[in-house]
């Protein structure tokens, strides 16, 4: 199964509306793939899905404990020089949001093929966005400096 999922990385992949314009958003923010697939296939993913050259840090499964765990934030974001509380954790699952949480990060939710709106705010994600295009707008109220 890995050697074929490898092989054909983005056969039944494919990112979320947005996904581009949000990376591009991110910066001159360093990036990070936190995922519970293992490392070979996560970077066989981002590389045919030309994401590879977008993200600085990737915390794969078989690196330590997978999501829902806080751990694999808490790598990244040492990792990427972060403290937690500076760490979003973007993500389209329950477990995204609960990684998230756990780890002091914000989190964000984007309702995806497995997880919609309602469940994400259940999850009590600190936002919900209707769409991964909606990043950028959240991205820049954050960097906006108080008034």
């Amino acid at each position: 199964f890995l050697a074929h999922y490898e092989a054909h990385p983005a056969v039944h992949t494919e990112l979320l509306p947005g996904a581009m314009e949000a990376l591009a958003a991110a910066r001159p923010a360093k990036v990070g793939v936190v995922t519970n697939k293992g490392r070979s296939v996560s970077l066989a993913v981002l590389a045919a899905l030309g994401l590879d050259a977008h993200v600085d840090v990737l915390v794969a499964g078989g690196d330590g404990p997978l999501k829902p765990h806080p751990a694999p934030v808490l790598r990244a974001a040492a990792q990427l020089g972060a403290t937690p509380a500076r760490v979003w954790m973007v993500g389209d699952g329950l477990q995204d949001i609960a990684a998230g949480r756990a780890a002091g990060a914000v989190t964000v939710g984007i309702p995806g093929p497995f997880h919609g709106e309602a469940a994400l705010e259940g999850a009590q994600a600190t936002a919900v966005l209707a769409s991964l295009a909606d990043l950028p707008r959240l991205l820049s109220a954050a960097r906006a400096p108080a008034p």
